[in-house]
């Protein structure tokens, strides 16, 4: 019976991975198995950019552009952030189990959100400057699906899985939201108390954070995490609060969350 639930659940995690991330049988086949270096690393980095290319499709809606290019279909502005995305994610990928162990995670994750904001920033297409916040997410979203798929090892090592952040949106705040230990930008004089409304109390949305607020965010859940005990990692954490809040919509990711803990990722 529980052979029988396993392939179900292998069923649903390709069902993701092929209608949601568009990846085609072929280009799975030669990410895993070819023998053609030149063909399995044009897989890889095509696989990616799909990564990023979704990600963008999940903070797109915090974008406003300016009223010349509203109407516009931005593909190259898109092209260009997927890009620099993967570019960045390649000097962490790169590196072998010894480098990643003694890797500053936090400092590369920095300085790769910082080159994504100066770099959109200089398109100026949007009416007001690309924010920590949405860097975060871009970045962050990418790793959290290139991580899911499992086809670049660095990314699954305990070194690193250890070190990968929250990605923060709306349903990562609610799951922090009662959790006092947890920082957030709550505006003076509200109370962290009750879900419901909770944006309305913050001083900023997640799309607007600066990399003060980001740091602090994330540095207070990682104590958190630690001293709860509950959690080997942030990015465990972050698995299950999202999968407990997107339960709640019924999201469609809900499942392959479940699927990846009956495999036990993180033992």
């Amino acid at each position: 019976m529980e052979n029988s639930k396993l392939n179900n659940k292998e069923a649903m995690n390709r069902m993701f991975i092929s209608d949601t991330l568009k990846i085609s049988p072929d280009e799975w086949e030669n990410a895993c198995q070819s023998d053609d270096k030149k063909e399995q690393e044009k897989a890889l980095m095509s696989i990616a950019i799909k990564c990023a290319n979704r990600a963008y499709l999940d903070y797109n809606r915090t974008l406003e552009f300016t009223d010349d290019e509203k109407n516009k279909d931005h593909s190259d502005f898109r092209k260009g952030l997927y890009e620099l995305t993967i570019t960045q994610i390649s000097n962490l990928i790169r590196k072998d189990e010894k480098e990643t162990a003694a890797f500053d995670f936090d400092g590369w994750h920095n300085e790769a959100c910082e080159a994504i904001m100066k770099a959109v920033d200089k398109k100026h297409v949007l009416k007001d400057s690309f924010s920590y916040g949405q860097a975060q997410k871009q970045l962050n979203m990418t790793l959290k699906y290139m991580w899911l798929l499992g086809l670049w090892p660095v990314l699954n090592s305990e070194s690193i899985t250890q070190k990968l952040h929250a990605v923060v949106d709306n349903y990562i705040i609610k799951a922090a939201w009662e959790i006092s230990e947890i920082y957030l930008p709550v505006q003076t004089g509200k109370k962290r108390s009750g879900t419901k409304y909770f944006s309305d109390k913050l001083e900023f949305v997640w799309s607007r954070w600066d990399a003060t607020i980001y740091t602090a965010f994330q540095q207070s859940l990682k104590d958190y995490v630690a001293s709860d005990n509950t959690y080997s990692c942030v990015f465990e954490w972050e698995q299950n609060a999202w999968n407990s809040i997107a339960t709640e919509g019924k999201n469609l990711y809900s499942g392959l969350i479940e699927y990846l803990m009956t495999r036990k990722i993180f033992l």
